[in-house]
């Protein structure tokens, strides 16, 4: 018999403790529905913010012979430079340049996919000859390089010269240009 009543009473406090813990449940689930109005609004009553005012004017006058002038040479220096101007969707960059032994290399980057372009150095320094070398493009998956411009060190001294590199090919043409000394 003791046994009985043993169990009789822990499955008693069993249901107690699950109708307290429901009833908890329930409660807080009603408090959070009362309430989400409160803790999740939008705010709606906040004040719109105004434009700033700006105390600045654009000056529509007309130009002035030195604003003219400026003008007409811009559009010169363009009209000028329009050789350097490329076309299509590659880039090029020189990625290094190193001296090894008696040899100055140039190595670049482009950023296309070409095996049949052209890449074209032209090394400029003041009252010296230039140096200019070609060679062809090798793709290595997602880009290509130019195969590599070897310069005999003794044609450049211990100079600084103006590094011009052109790539020419289905991408279009891109050109850099960088100071490189060979020492």
């Amino acid at each position: 018999m003791r046994i009985t009543q043993k169990n009789q009473q822990k499955s008693k406090r069993t249901v107690a403790i699950i109708v307290v813990v429901s009833t908890l449940v329930l409660a807080s689930g009603m408090a959070a529905f009362l309430l989400r109005d409160t803790l999740f609004s939008d705010q709606t009553n906040s004040s719109p913010v105004e434009p700033s005012t700006s105390t600045q004017s654009t000056n529509l006058d007309p130009a002035t012979g030195n604003q003219k002038s400026a003008g007409d040479k811009a559009k010169e220096d363009f009209i000028n430079n329009s050789e350097n101007v490329d076309s299509g969707t590659a880039t090029i960059s020189i990625s290094s340049t190193t001296k090894n032994g008696n040899i100055f290399s140039i190595r670049t980057i482009i950023t296309a996919v070409d095996e049949t372009g052209s890449c074209t150095v032209t090394l400029t320094s003041p009252g010296k000859d230039a140096i200019t070398q070609s060679v062809g493009t090798q793709s290595l998956g997602s880009y290509s390089v130019c195969k590599g411009f070897d310069i005999d060190i003794a044609n450049m001294g211990n100079a600084t010269w103006k590094a011009k590199v052109v790539y020419e090919g289905a991408s279009g043409r891109a050109t850099i240009e960088q100071n490189v000394k060979a020492d």
